[in-house]
């Protein structure tokens, strides 16, 4: 076969970090608790640079706002007096692969792959985390958190009847759920008692992993009906300027001296950038900090257009920050709201949904469908769908169990 050789040239674009604009990107978007310990290790450092923090913050660091064991450090106590039969490894990735709830909502066979060991090692493991307390954990859901927890107590009436039954008990439908069983009404309601007794989330008790000090990066304060934002400085950073660049002579402290230069312009750009995005985010949500009103559909890309920054640095800069309002403290990405298909704020929809439920008839409750027609009347558009996933996540029954004669 013949073999031809061709060259051709190609434009392509490219963009190459520097060292200085790395720095730079890493001061943007650390939090303070990383940006103290960034300025701490240049001042000590740099003998060009003289920090003064504004509170003792070294005693503020190590003071944790709780102490509570973590979920992980009560199940590796428990792995660690285990007498059961199980891999470690496999125990290991289970305990660090729970989520906010105890819950291990991972696939099993993509567990087992990953980990390179049959499903029925890894199921083996599984079940012996699932036998530590608190009774529930590891479960893929709050449904299957129960059957855990009833399964223990060795419970079998009340597992059938939650698993097989559970559209009756979603009605109240106990003559059905009597009627197949073969049980009076008494007896199933002695059934249904000891299933309400299991707690669908047990985990609650435990914090999920080690809670910091948060410094917030911005304070939020309220002056003739206007918000006021301002930086949260973590103190005083003086540069030596008795010396200049041209008549330091040491290639070393020319070096240091750059750096502090470096540091210090890297330091004013950080806090101008965080005010100016988030004086407009702050400025969209205004109603929801002056009037108590919903919060607005708000999202990165708004936010980019309306100031000229990309989207990335607008992400890279309010990621992982914090504002104290009214001596609290709340996490920036709060204050994002996606929109619904129809364009209206998610959170306007729910807060809406929850007002109409609060004062609806008890006797005759609103139901999805009626909820649709009510938020047309106000303006917002939603589907029966999803006033009911809505609906769901704010814990409220549906209309026949919110009956009330």
């Amino acid at each position: 076969m013949k073999q031809n050789f061709t060259q051709k040239q190609t434009h392509k674009q490219t963009l190459n970090l520097s060292l200085s604009m790395k720095k730079s990107l890493d001061i943007l978007s650390a939090p303070q608790e990383k940006l103290y310990q960034q300025i701490k290790v240049i001042a000590d450092k740099n003998p060009y640079i003289s920090y003064t923090p504004s509170i003792d913050m070294d005693l503020y660091m190590n003071e944790a706002l709780s102490h509570k064991v973590t979920l992980s450090e009560e199940l590796y106590l428990q792995l660690h007096v285990c007498k059961e039969k199980y891999d470690k490894h496999i125990a290991e990735y289970i305990i660090e692969s729970l989520d906010e709830n105890g819950f291990f909502t991972l696939s099993i066979s993509e567990s087992s792959k990953h980990l390179n060991v049959s499903v029925p090692e890894f199921k083996n493991t599984l079940k012996v985390i699932q036998s530590f307390e608190p009774i529930g954990v590891a479960a893929k859901d709050s449904f299957d958190s129960i059957i855990l927890q009833l399964q223990y107590q060795n419970l079998d009436d009340c597992v059938d009847i939650f698993q097989n039954y559970s559209e009756y008990l979603i009605k109240n439908d106990l003559k059905s759920i009597a009627k197949k069983k073969g049980y009076s009404i008494e007896e199933i309601q002695s059934y249904i008692e000891d299933i309400r007794l299991c707690n669908p989330f047990p985990c609650e008790q435990y914090i999920t992993r080690k809670v910091e000090n948060i410094i917030p990066d911005l304070i939020v304060n309220i002056e003739d009906n206007n918000l006021v934002l301002s930086t949260n400085e973590l103190g005083n950073i003086i540069l030596d300027e008795s010396l200049n660049e041209e008549n330091i002579k040491n290639k070393v402290l020319k070096t240091y001296f750059k750096e502090a230069l470096f540091f210090i312009d890297s330091l004013s750009k950080r806090n101008k950038t965080l005010l100016l995005l988030a004086n407009e985010l702050f400025q969209i949500q205004k109603s929801y900090f002056l009037f108590h009103d919903e919060l607005q559909t708000c999202t990165l890309a708004m936010i980019a257009k309306n100031t000229g920054f990309h989207e990335s640095t607008v992400s890279r800069t309010l990621s992982n920050k914090y504002y104290s309002f009214q001596n609290e403290v709340f996490p920036i990405k709060n204050l994002f709201v996606s929109s619904t298909t129809s364009g209206d704020s998610k959170d306007s929809i729910v807060k809406a949904v929850h007002d109409f439920i609060k004062n609806e008839d008890p006797s005759n409750p609103l139901r999805d469908i009626d909820l649709v027609d009510k938020l047309n009347e106000i303006g917002l558009s939603a589907s029966r769908r999803t006033i009911a996933k809505y609906r769901m996540q704010l814990r409220i029954p549906n209309s026949k169990d919110r009956i009330k004669k």
